[in-house]
């Protein structure tokens, strides 16, 4: 009990278990399965733009707006380019027209995004207050090299989405592996680049 009060627990649980028990319990398709992870997606960056405004306005080096919405339109960007390209693979790895993949994202919305998100959005939200707001680690940090590192990680994943969307659909490979790969893929980025990028980002 004590560990499941761990917000990197908690975060992990939301990001691993909840896809997979929807996967192999609930009957999610692999359409749903890849529109909750852009969701976590753009959870995780909506908290790191709130990160970020807190180094820039508390910390020791504050700038003006300027950089950080460039950070922003630079996500929106790279998320389009995300969206776009899942489309694509979705039609051709699972024999769906353009109305089909719609349809099910609506369906999928109207049913269960509209809790997940949230709930999503609070355990990113509830790992920051611990780990971020109560250390104080916004002080510790640079605020350019924080978004400048945060963006360049951003173009590793979208480079890494269009190498898997390649394979995937040069192979054909069984949606039950992609989501194992996936996950593997993700938590070694966390626990290696995404680490790196971090201690770059310190004053």
């Amino acid at each position: 009990m004590q560990k499941l009060r761990n917000p990197f627990i908690q975060q992990y649980a939301v990001e691993i278990l909840f896809p997979l028990l929807g996967y192999f319990f609930f009957d999610w398709d692999i359409l749903i399965i890849g529109v909750y992870y852009l969701v976590d997606h753009l959870c995780s960056q909506i908290l790191f733009f709130r990160r970020a405004h807190w180094v820039n306005v508390k910390g020791c080096n504050s700038v003006g707006n300027q950089i950080l919405l460039g950070a922003i339109l630079a996500f929106i960007l790279f998320l389009g380019a995300e969206v776009m390209g899942f489309n694509y693979v979705i039609m051709e790895t699972q024999n769906m027209n353009q109305a089909a993949v719609i349809e099910g994202f609506y369906s999928f919305a109207l049913s269960e995004l509209w809790l997940l998100f949230p709930i999503v959005l609070y355990v990113y939200h509830l790992k920051d207050s611990f780990t971020f707001y109560a250390r104080r680690q916004y002080l510790t940090l640079n605020f350019k090299s924080y978004v400048f590192w945060d963006a360049v990680s951003g173009l590793i994943i979208l480079l890494l989405f269009a190498l898997g969307a390649f394979l995937w659909v040069k192979f054909s490979i069984q949606n039950a592996l992609i989501i194992f790969v996936f996950i593997g893929v993700k938590i070694g980025f966390d626990l290696t680049i995404k680490k790196l990028i971090e201690k770059k980002s310190l004053l």
